[in-house]
């Protein structure tokens, strides 16, 4: 009760502490008193709801609003409560508008927490059903306005009420609601008993202690259905929470045996040092890279990214590590490489496909095989890497992406190397990250990062690659990205 209720209510005790008010009190203690644990307890959920504000879990939020505003309807409605408002009748006779509101309002609040609390109904609960629903709210109670009749719809908004009740106790026995199930259709079943009760003895009975049971008896019932109701949300969150618990359980899974695939430590001989960055968008991703060592001095490189994200990608990311695994004999031969890996990869993609590149470095006769499936090109920075003019050239043969048909033929660029050379093969999470502005990062960028980063390790300019895409991007990067970098000594 308000500090003003509770000033008028002492200001007015004289007249207010009579036989009719104190019989009020008697008469209207289980309503308050139901009614202030729906209010609070609809408050804390929504305060719950609140901090719980990254989760997507509207049960909370529609339960909380839902049980508060029943809460505040059963303490308004309570005659005691009029009476510490005001002394005179007819002013008395005013607070019943916004009772009767509150009452019309419910049938559309229930509709919205049924959808939550039950996601099969959100098919069946059509948004043209909320529109009627918060349609007939704003229909009663202009018409109790326009009437001066508080309550003036009431019996048609207990007969909607009634037939969403019976709707709701019919659909149950589908319904996975678990151990919930039955206590759901008792409370159920009860309260409609009491309501029907409530107005049919309204019409034809005239016992005032019987009148004064059953108007007890609806307020309690349905405060035993909206508790089993609550019970269905509280174990619906935590059952979720369980789930999201083993779900974040099997990523850590899978995301360690992805790190476990990838190589533990880059090749590297006399003439050759390397360096890779590899960053995932999402616990697993799809790129992958890998390395074929068929000699002391000969390096076989391959990157790659497979179509999509998450947890898809990464299970045909390890196919790609068992396809290349296969390769070994034919490590010199970058064409016969991706012919071999797309033979193994076609049939079992399920509709995704893989972008691919391997570049053979052999520093025993100083040549490189470069081949590619539907992969940005390999960039060589050669001659003297600390000139900011040293050329770039961009390196593409390319054909069809791996997976997509069993007989895709790839050639192979061969050329000698050129001592001092730096190489960058990468996944397309580098040239098309964008920023706010929908610009892409692009290749002109790409290549002012080699000519910025031409006289740093391969570790740092690896660095410096990430470092940019990512300051320009930001919480914009929606791609993996690979990084690998190649220096050939001079």
């Amino acid at each position: 009760m308000s500090h003003s209720l509770l000033a008028a209510f002492v200001t007015q005790a004289p007249d207010i502490l009579s036989g009719d008010v104190r019989s009020a009190l008697r008469r209207d203690a289980a309503e308050l008193f139901l009614g202030t644990v729906l209010t609070v307890l609809g408050i804390a959920s929504l305060g719950v709801h609140r901090l719980r504000k990254k989760s997507n879990e509207r049960g909370l939020l529609w339960f909380g609003v839902f049980t508060a505003v029943y809460g505040v309807r059963m303490i308004l409605s309570a005659d005691v409560f009029h009476f510490a408002a005001t002394a005179d009748p007819v002013q008395r006779q005013l607070w019943r508008y916004p009772v009767q509101g509150l009452t019309y309002i419910l049938p559309l609040l229930g509709a919205l927490f049924l959808r939550e609390v039950f996601p099969e109904w959100a098919a069946k609960i059509h948004r043209a059903v909320l529109w009627l629903l918060g349609g007939f709210a704003g229909v009663a109670i202009a018409t109790d306005l326009i009437l001066r009749r508080p309550g003036s719809l009431h019996l048609l908004n207990n007969a909607i009420v009634i037939a969403g009740f019976l709707l709701l106790l019919k659909a149950l026995p589908r319904h996975s609601s678990g151990r919930f199930r039955r206590p759901l259709r008792i409370a159920g079943v009860v309260y409609v008993v009491s309501v029907l009760a409530e107005n049919l003895w309204s019409f034809y009975g005239s016992s005032d202690s019987v009148s004064f049971v059953l108007e007890t008896m609806e307020p309690l019932t349905f405060t035993c259905f909206l508790a089993v109701l609550g019970a269905v949300v509280v174990g619906g969150i935590f059952e979720r929470e369980e789930q999201l618990i083993e779900v974040h359980k099997e990523l850590e899974i899978a995301q360690r045996i992805q790190k476990a695939i990838l190589p533990r430590e880059l090749p590297a001989n006399a003439s050759v040092t390397m360096a890779a960055r590899y960053l995932a968008m999402t616990a697993v991703a799809g790129d992958f890279y890998d390395f074929l060592l068929p000699g002391e001095n000969q390096i076989g490189i391959l990157i790659a990214d497979v179509s999509g994200h998450g947890v898809p990608a990464a299970l045909i990311a390890s196919m790609v590590k068992v396809a290349i695994a296969a390769q070994l004999p034919l490590a010199d031969d970058p064409a016969q490489v991706l012919a071999g890996m797309n033979r193994v990869l076609c049939g079992k993609m399920q509709g995704q496909f893989v972008s691919a590149a391997y570049l053979y470095l052999d520093t025993d006769k100083w040549l490189l095989r470069y081949a590619g499936a539907g992969h940005p090109p390999l960039l060589q920075q050669s001659g003297d890497t600390a000139s900011k003019n040293s050329p770039i050239e961009s390196i593409s043969e390319n054909g069809m992406p791996l997976g997509l048909f069993a007989h895709a033929s790839y050639s192979a660029v061969e050329r000698p190397l050129a001592p001092g050379s730096r190489f960058l093969l990468y996944t397309d999470g580098l040239i098309e990250a964008s920023n706010a502005a929908d610009e892409f990062f692009g290749d002109d960028r790409v290549r002012e990062t080699l000519r910025d980063g031409r006289t740093f390790t391969p570790d740092q300019l690896a660095t410096l690659c990430v470092d940019r895409v990512t300051a320009w991007a930001g919480p914009l990067q929606q791609d993996d990205l690979t990084v690998i970098v190649v220096d050939v000594a001079a």
